[in-house]
């Protein structure tokens, strides 16, 4: 196929290496990694945040800067409006969601490469690019729907960034810039990273009209609070219903978690032989394997690269300032997930998206300064081919992994030891194809893992009350309700249960009480309804299910509504 006959070599694919070919092996790269995620299903929280929710339904776009399921913890009305429009377009055809999800990869891994031109050869920017592209600690932001957030945030900001390096910029580069920014923003949180590296970049690079960038940073995050505590009512503070070990930690017991923590990210990134979800683990006491090794390590690691940044700045000042650059990108990146301000996991591959571009950046550096690639072409070329096709297939079978959730969860339950929380998980998973022994056993073991958590507890309880024994059920509810005063689907689990024991005047009392303390659940307003119409209060019965639709305008709710207001019998 390349002889010479046909007018092009292999050579001549790479060399010279122009942007052009430069994106179209990314894109032929990028599809053959991960081409085999496209058929996978929903998994973990996809099906939370497309198909079992009515926000995702939604047509108004101003009703998804309101409050809503993405706005409740976390303040971000983009990835509303994203579910809405591709549920609108594709359902639940996951093929969609995919394809998108690698297209704005491959898109993002381009934008890293021109920074990376920006600062380094164009080899080695170009071959660092591809270990971004196909590293496996990204399979998380890639196949997993719900992560589209990360990459879309990064691609934002990344654009921003590059907008920044054009020779003439004129006032609508200013407009753009906070467009970006402000959008980066309403996607994730964590765009405010990007603030840090624009403002950087511009004192890196002199830059001369520093007021007009300032504005446009000023200007983007005074909308986006502005329109975040205004019309999405999101202020801080809020914590999640389900409760997280590492949440409940205080800061000093938090920091013990730091050494253990970077070291993951470390290890993943150099060897990535074990990936796993929702990790909840905890450092409970300070031991060896813990914290000693780990923060050995770690502090082997950071010595190291602030020698190399010392003797940067003493023999290579002219790339010292790249080397700083990149390393404050991957620093920042990481202390943002080091639980200061505490997340709901411990770790998560998919929040070394960003730290990821710090910390290749840096490689880059190093490659660049001991002029591997001059000296010893062939040597390199031969490594970074075996490097990346190491990575690949790693990338390959761990997408695998994400074909449908029980195949996810229990290869990671396999692979990572017991985990509560993936227990429940699978348990779910299990109870909604009705094999209830089997999610039996799942929740029994997340509450002998986790006996403080509401969730297991009331997971356990549903599944006593499908087998028929309300009973147990209710006690096992009540346990849930006793561990977290604040987990409402408990609650709601309760009142259907009294319903289904046709006790109504219990139900009944104890909808009114629960409302008073979750007045916006549609689906205790419905469950009321059903209280009072079976206790023969009809017009209370109509008015609970009024307040329903106002709250919930899905078509389950309306039919009950209609079938009140026209007398019709409810089932």
């Amino acid at each position: 196929m390349f002889d010479e006959s046909s007018g092009m070599s292999f050579k001549e694919l790479f060399s010279p290496l122009t942007n052009k070919k430069a994106i179209i092996w990314i894109i032929v790269i990028g599809f053959i990694v991960f081409g085999n995620m496209l058929f996978n299903d929903f998994v973990w929280d996809d099906k939370i945040s497309i198909l079992f929710s009515t926000q995702a339904r939604q047509v108004p776009i101003l009703q998804l800067f309101e409050p809503n399921l993405f706005n409740e913890t976390y303040y971000r009305p983009v990835a509303a409006i994203y579910f809405t429009f591709f549920y609108s377009l594709f359902g639940s055809q996951t093929f969609f969601y995919h394809f998108f999800q690698l297209i704005s990869h491959i898109i993002t891994t381009c934008a890293v490469f021109f920074l990376y031109k920006k600062f380094l050869q164009n080899n080695i920017a170009f071959i660092i690019s591809l270990v971004f592209l196909i590293h496996p600690i990204n399979v998380e932001s890639v196949s997993y729907i719900s992560s589209i957030l990360n990459i879309l945030f990064v691609l934002s900001g990344a654009l921003g960034i590059l907008l920044i390096f054009r020779k003439r910029t004129k006032l609508t580069t200013y407009f753009i810039l906070c467009f970006l920014l402000l959008t980066a923003l309403s996607i994730k949180e964590s765009a405010i990273l990007f603030f840090l590296m624009v403002t950087f970049l511009a004192i890196l690079l002199k830059f001369k009209n520093k007021k007009y960038l300032f504005a446009s940073l000023s200007g983007s995050a005074f909308i986006y609070f502005l329109i975040r505590f205004l019309v999405g009512k999101a202020f801080f503070g809020k914590t999640e219903i389900i409760q997280v070990p590492i949440m409940e930690l205080s800061l000093t017991e938090r920091v013990l978690q730091m050494p253990k923590i970077v070291f993951y990210y470390l290890k993943t990134f150099f060897f990535p032989k074990t990936l796993l979800i929702d990790q909840q683990w905890i450092v409970k006491k300070i031991n060896l394997p813990d914290f000693y090794l780990p923060l050995f390590i770690d502090i082997l690691f950071f010595a190291t690269l602030s020698l190399i940044g010392l003797y940067i700045f003493r023999k290579k000042r002219e790339i010292f300032i790249t080397y700083l650059f990149f390393a404050i990108w991957f620093v920042a990146g990481l202390l943002l997930h080091l639980q200061i301000i505490p997340l709901n996991m411990t770790v998560a591959d998919r929040w070394f998206y960003f730290p990821l571009i710090g910390l290749l950046g840096l490689i880059g550096v190093w490659l660049q300064i001991i002029k591997i690639i001059k000296n010893h072409k062939y040597t390199f070329l031969t490594i970074a081919v075996i490097v990346i096709c190491a990575l690949s297939l790693r990338t390959i079978v761990r997408n695998s992994d994400w074909k449908d959730a029980i195949s996810l969860y229990s290869h990671d339950l396999r692979a990572g030891g017991e985990n509560y929380s993936i227990h429940i998980n699978l348990g779910d998973e299990l109870m909604r194809l009705n094999r209830l022994d089997e999610a039996k056993e799942h929740f029994q073991k997340s509450v002998e893992l986790s006996p403080g958590q509401s969730i297991n507890w009331s997971n356990l309880g549903v599944i006593y009350a499908l087998q028929g024994d309300t009973f147990t059920a209710k006690k096992y509810l009540l346990k849930a309700i006793k561990n977290n005063s604040s987990f409402y689907p408990a609650y709601e689990k309760y009142g259907f249960i009294l319903l289904k024991d046709k006790k109504f005047i219990e139900a009944r009392n104890f909808l009114k009480r629960t409302i008073k303390k979750y007045p916006e659940r549609p689906i205790l307003y419905i469950f009321l309804a059903e209280a009072e119409y079976k206790s023969g209060n009809k017009s209370e019965a109509l008015q609970a299910a009024y307040k329903a639709v106002q709250l919930d305008p899905s078509e389950y709710n309306r039919g009950i509504y209609n079938a009140l207001k026209s007398n019709l019998p409810l089932d």
